[in-house]
């Protein structure tokens, strides 16, 4: 009992630091200052296990955006290689195409008068065999009537 009077008494005198000498913490204190610094390290693991979740929730998110973004790189690239292989090849036809065309129809503009002509006197042969069908039908049929 006397060392546990002593040792009550000794933690709750105030201590003062003497030069050489070492200082003296109350036990209490030490404890009390041990349990803080435990629950602040507590603390903090708690906050950095929080803090490594959202990072490698933002990894992932990140890592994700960045496969999107570069599937998207890719087939621009890819799209952007057709359009010149097709400004390349098809263009080049197509032009071609169009003048052999516009060639053609400027053939058939310089046959169309012809043409027209031909098909009035075709028309004027037409009217008139029709006319002398109607006028020899309506005469044979006077004769065999």
């Amino acid at each position: 009992m006397a060392s546990s009077s002593f040792s009550h008494n000794w933690e709750s005198q105030p201590q003062q630091w003497h030069g050489d000498s070492p200082a003296y913490v109350s036990t209490g204190k030490l404890e009390a200052a041990l349990n803080r610094a435990s629950q602040k390290a507590v603390e903090y693991e708690y906050q950095m296990k929080e803090l490594e979740v959202r990072l490698s929730e933002s990894l992932s998110n990140f890592r994700a955006i960045d496969s999107l973004i570069q599937e998207s790189y890719n087939g621009l690239q890819r799209h952007t290689r057709r359009a010149e292989r097709a400004c390349q090849t098809q263009v080049p036809h197509i032009n071609s195409e169009l003048d052999e065309s516009l060639k053609i129809l400027s053939d058939l503009a310089d046959t169309l008068p012809t043409i027209q002509s031909q098909l009035a006197d075709v028309r004027v042969v037409y009217d008139s065999g029709r006319d002398k069908v109607r006028h020899h039908g309506t005469f044979l049929f006077h004769i065999l009537a």
